[in-house]
């Protein structure tokens, strides 16, 4: 082979190449650039995130709305939060108590020691 037939070997290979990277293009993109595979995935992508909106819209609002039980879990919830609170306050009031019995008791020790 010369050096003539190489290059147009060559040559037409590219042109095989390119012929092949337009089409690709075209199914890629589409013919005006807004009806191939990419714009069929930029709806799907477009579709996903109206679902997802709209199923957080339901689990945060529609469904405390529509659930019959919804004002009861809210009932339950506040007074669950209001009990830790209380039980709180109630092992601080404990432990403050403890604390002044000690002090009372090392105090009444001292006391009868000295004396």
């Amino acid at each position: 082979m010369t050096t003539d037939e190489k290059l147009d070997k060559l040559a037409q290979r590219l042109e095989e190449y390119h012929a092949e990277f337009r089409e690709l293009a075209v199914d890629y993109w589409g013919i005006n650039k807004d009806n191939g595979k990419r714009s069929e995935i930029q709806a799907l992508i477009h579709s996903q995130k109206i679902l997802e909106d709209k199923c957080r819209d339901f689990l945060y609002k529609e469904r405390s709305e529509t659930c019959p039980y919804a004002d009861v879990i809210h009932k339950l919830s506040k007074e669950d939060g209001e009990m830790k609170i209380a039980k709180l306050n109630g092992s601080t009031q404990i432990t403050a108590l403890l604390i002044g019995q000690t002090l009372t008791l090392i105090g009444i020790i001292i006391t009868a020691v000295i004396k």
